[in-house]
This record gives C-alpha cells, sequence and structure tokens, in this order.
C-alpha cells in the first residue's frame, strides 16, 4: 500500500486524519474515528504511512487503552494494531516475493514497501511469532 492507499482506505472506512500538534506523540486514534498525526514530527512519507497504518490498526481491531490501562494490556492493544498494519503494508507473500527477488536487507526491504527499517524488524517479528519464515 502506498501512503495514498492507506488514507483511502482510511476514508472508506469512516476515519477522518487530522494534522493536530500531539506534544509526546507522532498519532492518536481516537474510537469515534479520527486520527490525529503530528506531521511536525514525522520526517518521511514512509515513517507517515507507517504512522498512520498503526494508528489505523488500533481502529480497525477496536484496539483502544487509556492511559490508566494496565501495562500488559496496553502492549496487547499495540501488538494488534502493529499485526494490522504488518499485514496491510507488507503481507507475508510480499514479503517472500521480495526476498525471492534478492531484497535482502532490512533497509533494502524497507524501501522495497517504503516504510521505515523499524517497522521492517517488526515484521520480522510478528510473522515469526505467527510461524512464518520469511526466508525459508
Amino acid at each position: 500500500m502506498t501512503l495514498e492507499q492507506v488514507e483511502i482506505f482510511a476514508d472508506e472506512n469512516g476515519v477522518t486524519i487530522v494534522d493536530v500538534p500531539l506534544p509526546g506523540m507522532d498519532a492518536l486514534c481516537a474510537p469515534n474515528g479520527f486520527i490525529g498525526i503530528d506531521l511536525s514530527r514525522v520526517e518521511t512519507m514512509a515513517q507517515e504511512k507507517v504512522v498512520l497504518s498503526h494508528d489505523l490498526g488500533h481502529y480497525m481491531t477496536g484496539s483502544f487503552y487509556s492511559i490508566y490501562t494496565k501495562f500488559d494490556t496496553r502492549a496487547k492493544h499495540e501488538y494488534r494494531a502493529d499485526k494490522w498494519a504488518v499485514h496491510k503494508l507488507m503481507p507475508f507473500s510480499r514479503m517472500k516475493e521480495a526476498m525471492r527477488s534478492g531484497v535482502k536487507d532490512n533497509w533494502e526491504m524497507a524501501d522495497y514497501f517504503n516504510v521505515t527499517v523499524k517497522f521492517v524488524k517488526r515484521a520480522f517479528e510478528i510473522y515469526e511469532r505467527e510461524g512464518l519464515k520469511i526466508g525459508a
């Protein structure tokens, strides 16, 4: 998915994206269908795509929490949002295809999918946790 496709997906699913100052965070998703993103904290289109997809993951999976939520519950919600974003932006079959075509390093994978290197590492973690091996 491109950044534009992520934005279209959000719109088609009733999510409004707004640029808003957010001290201490890149984005925030509300259960009523709003994602606030602080574009002053976003340095690249790849980062913007990852941030928006992660927060869309919160919305699409209903994974919301408050500042009072226990840490282990927060971690579960964050994992669900990451997993949703990984499956949308870096489907397992496309990652295997990229590897077969010669993409080997994390930075090459990040360029291939136009995401951050940190997100590529998270994708490998999530697929491994699901019992899937990209290189196999």
